[in-house]
């Protein structure tokens, strides 16, 4: 069971890798958006962690930071659609609230302090990952709570 849901999974990111291979460049071309191949970079991430899709971006995708904060230096964007894994949740970051305007997407609209750190090291605003949205201290069963430094 467990080597069928693998291959699943492994089906579904070579889908997406094709599915967004546009091979034209990124609107702004001073960030580059990053393809499935590069959010998952071995078997080994496949076969553990907690996976989750890029979304709610209204089809942008989201920048990846080297902390929970837009002050901590870019890295990569991510596209909408992009699967990542979560090592860790921070529910203590930087709150992103410019987007709780009462609109009628599935984006969460509330304020959200929350940031995931992603396996590549390097930290995403959960605001715009499919994870459940749940209030509190405690992350979703499937994510721990990262560890203060």
């Amino acid at each position: 069971m467990v080597a069928a849901s693998l291959a699943v999974v492994i089906g579904g990111v070579i889908g997406l890798m094709l599915a967004n291979d546009t091979g034209s460049p990124s609107e702004d071309s001073s960030t580059s958006v990053s393809q499935a191949g590069d959010a998952l970079t071995s078997a080994e991430d496949l076969a553990s962690g907690a996976f989750y899709e890029v979304a709610y971006t209204d089809g942008l995708g989201v920048d990846t930071y080297e902390g929970p904060s837009r002050d901590y230096q870019k890295g990569t964007a991510l596209q909408e659609g992009v699967l990542v894994r979560i090592q860790c949740q921070d529910r203590t970051g930087e709150t992103i609230s410019e987007y709780a305007d009462g609109d009628a997407s599935e984006r969460y609209d509330e304020p959200w302090p929350v940031w995931d750190l992603l396996s590549t090291s390097m930290w995403v605003p959960d605001l715009f990952v499919s994870t459940p949205k749940i209030p509190g201290d405690q992350p979703p069963a499937d994510i721990p709570l990262c560890e203060e430094e």
